[in-house]
Order: C-alpha cells, then sequence, then structure tokens
C-alpha cells in the first residue's frame, strides 16, 4: 500500500505515443484527481481515437514501458489511454480508491485486523468523469465516443460494473477485472443487478469479467495475518463463483456481449 510510482513513462519522451496531465477538484474542492493522457502519434481516424479508460491510473501507469506502447501504437487503430489516478505518488491510495469506487457504504480491512467503514462514493466520481474529466480530455484529444472502454481491477472492477448498470451508454465497453462483489455484504449482486436487467431494453454493450485462478482459494494466505483474516471474512458474502456466474446471468441480457476469462497464477 506504501509503494510509489517512481518513474514512468509519462515522464519519458515516447516514439509512438505524447502524455499530457492534467488535475481535476471536485466542486466542493474537496477531492482531486489526476489523469494522465496518452495520445497516438499517429493520424487520427475520422471519428477519433478509440479510448481506453483505466481506473486506478497510477498503479496502470508503472505496467506501462516503451515496449507494450510500441505494441500497442502498431495496431491498426491505436488507442488514446485515460489514466485517471490521484495526485500523489502512491501507486495505490487505499482511502480515496475506497471512496471513489463502491457505490454504497461498506467496510475495508486494515492491515492491524481491524475494518473501517466508508465508500459511497462512486455516483459523485462519475459526476465528475462525465462533467469535469471529459470534456478536459476533449480539449486534448478527439475520441471516437462509440468506442469506450472503462478498465477496473477489484474496486475498480465493481465501479465498472456499477457504471454498467447505472449510466448506459456512458461507455460501450466495461472491464471489471477481479470485481470486489462482496463489498457491502455482495449488494451489487441484489437489487442492482436486478434493475439493470429489468431496464436495460436491448442497449448494448460489451462487459469483460476477469478473475485469476485460484485468487479465492485460501491455501496460499498467511492465515496468521489479522488483515488476511478480515478479508476472509469479508468476501464470504461473495461465493468464490461469484463472477463467474454474474457473467452468465448478464450473458442472457438482452444487447450484450459478455465473456469470462480466468487468468493463471
Amino acid at each position: 500500500p506504501t509503494r510509489t510510482i517512481g518513474e514512468t513513462v509519462a515522464d519519458r519522451v515516447s516514439t509512438d505515443y505524447r502524455f499530457e496531465r492534467f488535475d481535476i477538484a471536485s466542486p466542493d474542492g474537496q477531492r482531486s484527481w489526476r489523469v494522465h493522457v496518452a495520445v497516438p502519434k499517429a493520424p487520427a481516424p475520422a471519428g477519433g481515437y478509440p479510448a481506453f479508460w483505466m481506473l486506478d491510473g497510477n498503479a496502470a501507469l508503472i505496467e506501462f514501458d516503451e515496449a507494450l506502447l510500441a505494441e500497442l501504437a502498431a495496431r491498426p487503430v491505436p488507442h488514446a489511454l485515460v489514466f485517471v489516478g490521484y495526485p500523489n505518488a502512491l501507486r495505490i491510495d487505499s482511502e480515496a480508491r475506497t471512496r471513489d469506487y463502491t457505490p454504497f457504504a461498506g467496510e475495508r480491512p486494515q492491515r492491524d485486523g481491524t475494518t473501517v467503514s466508508g465508500g459511497g462514493g462512486a455516483d459523485a466520481l462519475l459526476e465528475v468523469i462525465e462533467r469535469q474529466i471529459r470534456p478536459e480530455l476533449d480539449q486534448r484529444v478527439t475520441t471516437d465516443p462509440t468506442q469506450q472502454t472503462l478498465w477496473g481491477h477489484s474496486l475498480a472492477g465493481l465501479f465498472a460494473l456499477h457504471t454498467l448498470y447505472t449510466r448506459s451508454g456512458a461507455f460501450d465497453t466495461y472491464a471489471a477485472g477481479s470485481p470486489s462483489l462482496w463489498w457491502g455484504d455482495g449488494a451489487l449482486l441484489g437489487a442492482p443487478e436486478q434493475r439493470f436487467v429489468a431496464n436495460n431494453a436491448g442497449r448494448p454493450a460489451r462487459v469483460l469479467i476477469g478473475l485469476g485462478e485460484g485468487e479465492r482459494q485460501v491455501a496460499h494466505r498467511d492465515l496468521s495475518d489479522p488483515r488476511v483474516q478480515v478479508h476472509l471474512r469479508r468476501i464470504e458474502a461473495a461465493p468464490p463463483d461469484s463472477a463467474e456466474k454474474l457473467a452468465q446471468r448478464l450473458s442472457a441480457v438482452d444487447g450484450l456481449q459478455v465473456s469470462y476469462r480466468e487468468f493463471p497464477r
């Protein structure tokens, strides 16, 4: 949790992408986000670049290197890359992401074995994305409004699913890696999913749900660690096959193209 990001590709000159960044503050001035944008140096298509949005932008940014940027730039139509993070040097800002990525209040395990209640700020962040970040992004790069992907992992994966359920058309592809379906005692698996299924009315979207092989198993964990003990109690709200079963249910929703993938460890 205390790892810092250090120097990233955004701090160096790239052969294939140019990087920009900007900060956004909430209307009340109490919260802020840092957005890094990577714009392909290849000419934009007539309709604009497809856009790939990444939550936990600080953590996502440090996974990129020049070789990956070159690989992405070599695609027939390269994507603009949007990293939505925080204006600090932390790889993961646990407090901020718990606040921003959860659609309702819940408990987050601490390293000392206790829990802290919080969260519920997902709709507020969605407003910031739609009303503040998108307009600022449009000043810097032209993107295709019909090719917008939102990616998130863990709590950010939960946020991606909440966005699918509540903001039809905000993105066309929703990629949820290891979504924290246990958050709020598994509340997203209840009424929010049911309302979405009942009201989607055939609106098209692509949904990608992924999980790491064995990540819900406990044999490799240090069961003497109080934080592990607390976390295992929290995730009991969602059975180990919850993500796969969710993908199966969403596959039956008219308009959705859904895939589930389990990644080997």
